[in-house]
């Protein structure tokens, strides 16, 4: 969180984007879990038996309407949400670099005998890359999931108390799961910008004294020294891609499992009677947004504990 906050405190001259994008993210997050609920009252309506077919084709009417506008609202807060978030990340980069930059002008000598030049430049370059999508992508993606994941639990309460206990049955697990892969993803995508950094430190020392490689032709040398730093870091890039391929379908078959149950039970309370079919319609979209928004938390949570390494 420490470093989280480090890194917010870079938008507060930015303050004004920031508000447009987050409300932006709030309201086109709201907008998609109105769409289920409209479908809802539409299949409640069609197919009740005391419904006349005018009425019903008028209800449908209505509905697709609605749902245009709907549709182009959530286009236009989209719009204003990759705008403004977008002209932030750039902003918050360009005075990370400035910043760094300038911090890094006002170490000793010692600083700079201790490290390679290409160190220091990938710290510029890629790390700072890296914290950019956290940024830019990652921050609206993080308040777009809350919403839909928080406002989608409330509403599936108020339709089917029951199927939504048996749901959320299965949040448990996926919660610890995040935690453990987070935290060994963070220390291996920190290894990996130390590697890369090393790698460019190889590779601009050789590049910068190449007068020197020449002469004594030191060129097959510095090659194999380049390729064994690259090789580390091909290394522990894969050990990043494996985390990830281990993570994220784990998670993904957890939640969909419960899915899987939500729609046995509810199928059950429909053939009872006790659950309207345009109640399960919707039910079941808003749970595989939760369902969907719990798995992007997966991805969100490993771009993160990767922005916090860089």
């Amino acid at each position: 969180m420490g470093q989280l906050r480090r890194l917010l405190a870079y938008t507060i001259p930015y303050r004004g984007l920031l508000v447009v994008g987050m409300v932006s993210v709030a309201v086109a997050g709201a907008i998609g879990l109105a769409f289920p609920l409209v479908i809802r009252d539409l299949l409640n309506t069609a197919f009740a038996d005391s419904v006349a077919a005018d009425s019903a084709r008028a209800a449908l009417n209505r509905t697709a309407v609605l749902l245009f506008g709907l549709m182009a609202v959530q286009a236009v807060f989209n719009y204003l949400r990759t705008y403004s978030l977008g002209k932030l990340g750039e902003a918050v980069v360009a005075d990370l670099r400035t910043s760094v930059f300038g911090h890094l002008l006002t170490l000793g000598v010692s600083f700079f005998e201790a490290r390679k030049t290409g160190e220091i430049t990938s710290r510029l370059t890629s790390d700072i890359a890296t914290v950019q999508a956290a940024v830019s992508q990652a921050l609206a993606q993080l308040l777009n999931q809350t919403i839909t994941l928080v406002g989608g639990v409330v509403v599936l309460f108020v339709l089917e108390a029951r199927l939504t206990l048996v749901m959320l049955a299965v949040v448990p697990p996926v919660v610890l799961a995040a935690a453990f892969f987070g935290r060994r993803l963070r220390a291996v995508s920190t290894g990996f910008q130390d590697t890369v950094a090393a790698a460019n430190a190889d590779a601009e020392e050789a590049i910068a004294g190449i007068r020197v490689v020449k002469s004594f032709t030191a060129e097959p040398l510095e090659a194999r020294r380049y390729a064994a730093s690259i090789e580390r870091s091909f290394a522990m890039a894969m050990t990043r891609v494996r985390l990830r391929a281990l993570f994220t379908p784990a998670v993904i078959m957890a939640v969909f499992a419960g899915l899987g149950v939500v729609l046995w039970y509810g199928g059950r309370l429909a053939i009872a009677g006790s659950l309207q079919g345009g109640d399960l319609i919707a039910f079941l979209l808003i749970t595989m947004f939760v369902a969907g928004s719990i798995g992007s938390f997966t991805g969100l949570w490993a771009q993160l504990q990767e922005s916090i390494g860089a």
